[in-house]
């Protein structure tokens, strides 16, 4: 009997997903490092004043979180789903984005 072998992907296939993969992450550090900066211009003028959801699509941005972060239940919540979330194990303290269910902001009244 013939076994199958799998087949390797051609070498440009691949050196193509590395090259995607790197540019991939570069563009993430960078936005990353620009969220960042805006985010502590924010905080430091105290425009944040209120904590916004985005439930539309699950999602709570990082310029969104520095509010949280002055609510403690709220910031407790996060890191907690932030635990399962991250893939390299990170701190939590640099969490930038998680995902949630949609959900409507009157829900997440239960654990102010």
């Amino acid at each position: 009997v013939r076994q199958r072998t799998r087949s390797q992907p051609p070498f440009c296939l691949t050196a193509l997903q590395n090259r995607y993969e790197r540019d991939r992450a570069e563009i993430q550090k960078n936005i990353t490092r620009q969220l960042v900066i805006d985010v502590l211009g924010l905080y430091e003028k105290s425009l944040l004043v209120d904590l916004k959801i985005e439930a539309s699509r699950g999602n709570i941005y990082c310029h969104q979180l520095f509010f949280s972060a002055r609510v403690p239940a709220i910031w407790r919540l996060l890191r907690e789903i932030s635990k399962y979330q991250r893939p390299l194990g990170g701190p939590p303290e640099n969490i930038f984005s998680i995902q949630l269910p949609n959900l409507e902001c009157q829900e997440l009244q239960q654990f102010i």
